[in-house]
């Protein structure tokens, strides 16, 4: 086990190879890449720092539940995910990410066993001139599966945002249930670019996005100030509340 990528706060119990190929999965080629079997119940925390560059793939094996937090305060970064869930397996992801420089984010889902679920929760907090690139793809290989893909980001100073996410439910996938939400709170001068996509191959499913961009209420700062909280700590509050994701790991 590569405990130096992992980091001390790992509990993760897994499997680890170097070069592998997963037929009608996930493909992998060169050792640079890293590739978890997830074989039980598992939850474990991955934490970065400085500037990172990552390419994690993790095959989670028939019913098991795997749940994931990943803390990122970095500089620059380039991540990408990989997650392929055989029958009745669950994940629950939430990354939590402070960047001020590059951002670089690709999250893939395969849902490819029957009554798979997955649930992943993105929060950024970017400032400076931090320039940040969200992809999420969620695909339903198989029917009656779930998931919900909910990005959040909080933008200061000058940084800037590009948030995609896509929902693709193939042709022979019923009963499939599945949502994808984008939302970005901007101050000072940042700026957000937001695109939810779906691709629906199925009539038998249920599948929809929502995306918007807000800046601070001023009734709701006022409402905080008017109980005695100072303005400063009033936009931490309600910036607080923004990221925070429901029935998600506590920021």
């Amino acid at each position: 086990m590569n405990k130096e990528f992992l980091g001390e706060v790992a509990t993760i119990s897994l499997r680890e190879f170097e070069e592998t190929s997963i037929r009608d999965a996930i493909n992998i080629y060169g050792s640079s890449k890293k590739l978890f079997v997830v074989e039980e119940d598992t939850t474990s925390t991955f934490s970065y720092s400085g500037n990172t560059v990552s390419d994690e793939f993790f095959y989670i094996k028939e019913g098991v539940n795997f749940k994931m937090l990943s803390e990122l305060s970095v500089n620059s970064i380039s991540i990408r995910r990989n997650f392929y869930l055989e029958k009745a397996a669950s994940l629950d992801t939430l990354s939590y990410i402070e960047a001020s420089s590059k951002l670089s984010m690709d999250n893939a889902i395969y849902l490819g066993g029957e009554s798979a679920e997955a649930y992943e929760r993105t929060s950024l907090l970017l400032t400076g001139s931090a320039e940040a690139r969200i992809n999420s793809l969620v695909e339903h290989r198989a029917g009656n599966t779930e998931a919900r893909s909910d990005v959040r980001a909080v933008q200061r100073d000058s940084s800037t945002s590009d948030i995609n996410g896509l929902i693709r439910i193939r042709e022979e996938c019923q009963g499939v249930d599945s949502f994808l939400a984008q939302q970005a709170l901007l101050l000072d001068n940042a700026m957000a670019r937001t695109k939810p996509c779906l691709e629906i191959g199925n009539n038998d499913v249920k599948a929809s996005h929502s995306s918007n961009i807000h800046t601070l209420d001023d009734e709701e700062l006022f409402y905080l100030m008017s109980r005695g909280i100072a303005k400063k700590e009033a936009e931490q509050e309600v910036i607080r509340g923004f990221l925070s994701i429901e029935d998600g790991v506590n920021l």
